[in-house]
């Protein structure tokens, strides 16, 4: 999805599916430790996007969205990919 583009609706609509992708991967037992990464970076990078696109509408960051993108990027950080 090309971000500059996209609605909020279809950026909420990918922070939802990235949501699940990791969920799903979260649940399968032969997940790698890789798979279960990019899954997370995929749902960082929609989060940060579609919290980008809710600030520059001038409408304010939901205090879930902003701690989830928080302890995701912290997670990051301990895993040496921030």
């Amino acid at each position: 999805m090309h971000r500059s583009t996209a609605t909020l609706n279809e950026m909420l609509t990918e922070v939802v599916r990235a949501r699940a992708d990791l969920q799903r991967r979260r649940r399968i037992r032969l997940a790698t430790r890789l798979d279960l990464g990019l899954a997370r970076q995929r749902l960082v990078e929609a989060l940060r996007a579609y919290d980008a696109a809710l600030h520059a509408s001038g409408a304010p960051t939901p205090y879930r969205l902003r701690d989830e993108l928080r302890l995701l990027e912290s997670l990051d950080r301990r895993d040496g990919r921030g």
